[in-house]
């Protein structure tokens, strides 16, 4: 619901505004799905600016930030219980890494679910990634990858494959837990760890350099406007769905 309801709030907005439909799909995944991961997966699959890519990943580390203090402390001022805050951030913050430091403020049950909320949004970047990219090329690019409606192959070779990497290592980890009963060897973990980490530290390197803060200042303040109301649409959202479903487990109040 929160993944529906920010893409669509996104979207809406973005194209209000006046914002080509590439730019409002991609800042709709970034703001709602799973930040950074998504808007380049996205970007990549209905051919993007990759400038504007870069655009809405930094929109997503400074928000980010922002609401790893904000919710929190929020989650203290209303004395929610631990599982239910947890749940709010999982379903509110942008980014994964963002959001563990978030849930750590609060306690390793917070931690928890997140970690279970946070995975379900990470999922469906994937799907998301796909329809998008079936939408881009046979509804807004077609005829442009050649003559005729562009097929299959086009589709394929959009879609950004590291997102089947995610799914198949997380149908791994599930298999490997449920057969023997513990998770993968921790030195394992620690290593594709480290590796993640330099990766992940190339990746907003390249972002980095590719993003001219003089160009960011033609799309004017119209991104940072649909940016905004889309996370404060997932904030309440994610508030409203985490008592909904979190608000009967019996758990202790945050103090």
């Amino acid at each position: 619901m929160i993944i529906t309801g920010g893409f669509t709030t996104a979207f809406l907005i973005s194209r209000k505004l006046g914002l080509e439909r590439e730019f409002a799909a991609v800042l709709g995944a970034g703001s709602s799905v799973c930040g950074v991961s998504a808007a380049i997966a996205v970007g990549c699959a209905i051919g993007a600016d990759q400038k504007k890519v870069g655009y809405v990943a930094s929109m997503v580390v400074l928000y980010a930030l922002g609401l790893i203090f904000l919710l929190p402390f929020l989650s203290r001022v209303l004395g929610l219980p631990d599982v239910v805050a947890g749940a709010w951030i999982g379903g509110s913050e942008l980014a994964d890494a963002a959001g563990l430091a978030a849930a750590a403020m609060v306690s390793e049950k917070a931690v928890q679910v997140f970690t279970l909320v946070k995975l379900n949004r990470d999922v469906m970047v994937a799907i998301v990634a796909f329809i998008l990219a079936i939408v881009a090329v046979t509804r807004w690019g077609s005829g442009q990858e050649g003559n005729g409606r562009p097929g299959a192959g086009v589709i394929w070779e959009r879609f950004p494959k590291f997102v089947l990497a995610f799914l198949l290592a997380s149908l791994l980890s599930t298999y490997w837990v449920s057969t023997y009963g513990k998770p993968v060897n921790t030195h394992v973990i620690g290593n594709l760890n480290v590796l993640r980490t330099w990766l992940f530290t190339l990746a907003f390197l390249c972002i980095g350099l590719n993003t001219r803060f003089k160009d960011l200042k033609v799309e004017g303040v119209k991104p940072v406007i649909a940016f905004s109301t889309v996370v404060l649409v997932n904030v309440l959202m994610g508030f409203i769905l985490s008592h909904l479903f979190f608000g009967g487990i019996i758990a202790q109040p945050i103090k």
